[in-house]
């Protein structure tokens, strides 16, 4: 590393050590505007020092997550197609097919035995017996 390229923990405490100086009461005017153009410099340096870990970290875990879907991801066969692209199953908000025996309404009515979207509740059948 030259004398230009200091690492982020360096670049951090001199900063630092900056913000300090311009804090106290005793700021010297000659050597501020110098302070603060170094202050800016070791700022820049930082912020790009914070994206390329930000970015190598993103690319890490993407490769983990794609390694990931390729160990967790099931042999093609029927049940491949009861799940949708995202791995969960397809069907009624209960997770079965809609109109199965016991998976929700059958013809798309609701569950008080209304057609589906009609305002009025439909009379369900009595019971002779009673």
């Amino acid at each position: 590393m030259t004398e230009r390229e200091i690492g982020y923990t360096e670049a951090l405490a001199e900063l630092e050590g900056i913000l300090d100086e311009l804090d106290g009461d005793e700021v010297d005017v000659d050597v501020l505007g110098s302070r603060v153009r170094r202050a800016a410099e070791l700022l820049r340096l930082c912020r790009d020092r914070i994206a390329s870990a930000r970015f190598d970290v993103e690319q890490v875990v993407a490769e983990l997550e794609a390694e990931t879907a390729d160990v967790a991801a099931p042999a093609r066969d029927d049940t491949a197609a009861a799940t949708g692209a995202d791995g969960r199953p397809q069907g009624g908000a209960d997770g079965r097919p809609e109109g199965s025996a016991d998976g929700g309404p059958e013809g798309g009515a609701e569950p008080d035995g209304r057609p589906e979207g009609d305002a009025e509740p439909v009379p369900s059948p009595r019971d002779p017996r009673q």
